[in-house]
Formats: C-alpha cells, sequence, structure tokens
C-alpha cells in the first residue's frame, strides 16, 4: 500500500475513534490505548509520505490536512477531559487519606511561639 493512502486510512481510523464519546471506567483505557496505538503509526507514516504528484495525491493530502486539523480539536478536549478526571481522582484521595488519619497533616493555627526571652 502506497504510504500516503496507508497514512489517510489510519488518520481516517483515529478520526472515527476520537468522534466516539469518551467512555467511563475500564473501558477509557482501551480508547486511550487505541488512540495511542494509531497516533504512533501516523508518526512512522509521516516521514515516509513524499510531496503529491498526482491530481488524487493532492486531494488525499488535502483531506488529510482536513482531518489533521479536527483531530487536534478533538484529542485537545479529550485530553482536558482526562486531565480533569486525574485531577479529580488525586484530590479524592488526599481527601481520603486525610480523612483516615486527620493528625499528619500539620496546620499552622495549631502552633504557638513564645516570643519571650
Amino acid at each position: 500500500m502506497h504510504p500516503l493512502t496507508e497514512l489517510f486510512s489510519v488518520t481516517k481510523k483515529l478520526y472515527d475513534h476520537v468522534q466516539q464519546p469518551l467512555p467511563k471506567g475500564e473501558e477509557r483505557d482501551r480508547y486511550i490505548e487505541i488512540i495511542a496505538e494509531l497516533l504512533q503509526r501516523r508518526e512512522e507514516l509521516i516521514p515516509q509520505v513524499g510531496p503529491p504528484k498526482t491530481d488524487q495525491e493532492e486531494r488525499i493530502a488535502r483531506t488529510l490536512l482536513d482531518y489533521n486539523r479536527k483531530l487536534t480539536d478533538r484529542l485537545t478536549v479529550v485530553m482536558r477531559e482526562v486531565g480533569q478526571d486525574l485531577n479529580q481522582i488525586r484530590k479524592k484521595k488526599s481527601t481520603g487519606k486525610q480523612y483516615e488519619n486527620p493528625y499528619t497533616s500539620r496546620t499552622q493555627d495549631g502552633v504557638f511561639f513564645d516570643s519571650k526571652k
């Protein structure tokens, strides 16, 4: 298969995949793994692609650029959602630790410094 058409095929699969809503739970891990695999495959194919030589290759290249813009926007949204979820998990984890052992964290309001000599 010609590198440009293979790149188009992988890009189309990636585009179709990221158009699906971000799943919850363990399905989310597989969703992210597929994105990573397809991005890795695209990264391997891009250096193999040369400038378009025919009109058909020119059309494929333009379509690829269009998909690339859409992918960038959607992947930014997906990354933001995953980042928010990670922040929530970290916050729940720290809150849970404070609840389990409230005396491990020290606060300044319980400290007294004697300034007399």
